[in-house]
């Protein structure tokens, strides 16, 4: 994915509910992913966290009526963007 990043700040969302850790995993695998290919910048982008509260036999209903919209960055600008 890295080589696909353009110029431009981009934002890597984990939408999902995942174990702690997975932001700074998926960063690093960007990160090497555009080392390895020698493109793009490797401060131009930054991952967050979204997570789903879906409770079974209702995920559709909460999909597009959630109660509580939950979003996680360890900068500004990432938050910002978001």
């Amino acid at each position: 994915m890295g080589e696909q990043l353009g110029p431009h700040f981009t934002v890597i969302v984990n939408k999902s509910t995942v174990p702690i850790g997975s932001g700074n995993w998926v960063g690093s695998l960007v990160r090497e992913r555009i080392q390895r290919n020698g493109s793009g910048n490797p401060k131009c982008f930054a991952v967050a966290s979204n997570p789903e509260f879906l409770r079974e036999g209702s995920a559709i209903h909460d999909t597009l009526y959630p109660d509580r919209v939950v979003v996680g960055a360890d900068q500004p600008k990432t938050a910002e963007v978001l």
